[in-house]
């Protein structure tokens, strides 16, 4: 019986990007060899709440959007991940 071979994983050549890549291919599926958009960095700006007053000021970049106005952002800070309305957020200041 032949054993099965675990793809190998590593980072995608993206800057910014926190997805892996496998079986040396360069890129992930979300960016599948196109040319990379450039990275967009938001400020996260409601904080009409306890836990958005903890967000609120944060810079952070889009991973994903979704169909009813979501967004699943990653802070820079500390790399954590949200999913939250594309509302809340600004493009930040140069």
């Amino acid at each position: 019986m032949s054993e099965l071979a675990l793809p190998i994983e590593h980072q995608c050549e993206v800057p910014g990007c926190g997805f892996t890549a496998v079986d040396g291919e360069r890129f992930c599926d979300a960016h599948d060899g196109k040319r990379p958009s450039p990275v967009i960095v938001y400020e996260y700006r409601w904080g009409n709440n306890e836990r958005r007053q903890e967000l609120r000021g944060r810079r952070c970049v889009i991973e994903a959007t979704g169909s009813m106005g979501t967004a699943l952002v990653r802070f820079l800070d500390t790399g954590e991940r949200v999913t939250t309305s594309r509302r809340a957020l600004r493009r930040a200041a140069a």
